[in-house]
C-alpha cells in the first residue's frame, strides 16, 4: 500500500531551494532532464493494500538512491554509530 501524497507544500516554497542551490548544480540539471513520475505507475501492481503499513513514495526512494549512487554514499556510513554526535 502506497501512502497518499501530500497536497501541502513546504512552508518555504521553493525559496530556499533557489537561494541555496546553485542555478547550474548537478541536481538541478538532473531535475530538469529526469521525471521520475514513472516510478509509481511500475511499481504500483507490487503494493498490497491489505498487507503491511503504507510504502514510502516510490519516487522520493528513486530520487534517494539516486543520491546515494552520486555522492558514493549508503545508509550504512549514513547512520553509522561511529559516525554520530552524541
Amino acid at each position: 500500500m502506497l501512502k497518499p501524497k501530500s497536497p501541502q507544500e513546504s512552508f518555504y516554497g521553493s525559496y530556499l531551494y533557489d537561494r541555496i542551490v546553485p542555478i547550474d548544480h548537478l541536481l538541478r540539471k538532473i531535475n530538469q532532464v529526469v521525471d521520475f513520475s514513472f516510478a509509481p505507475q511500475i511499481l504500483q501492481d507490487r503494493y498490497n493494500p491489505a498487507i503491511g503499513r503504507p510504502a514510502e513514495d516510490p519516487e522520493f526512494m528513486l530520487r534517494l538512491c539516486l543520491l546515494q549512487y552520486i555522492y558514493d554514499d549508503s545508509d550504512r556510513l549514513t547512520f553509522s554509530p561511529k559516525t554520530a554526535t552524541p
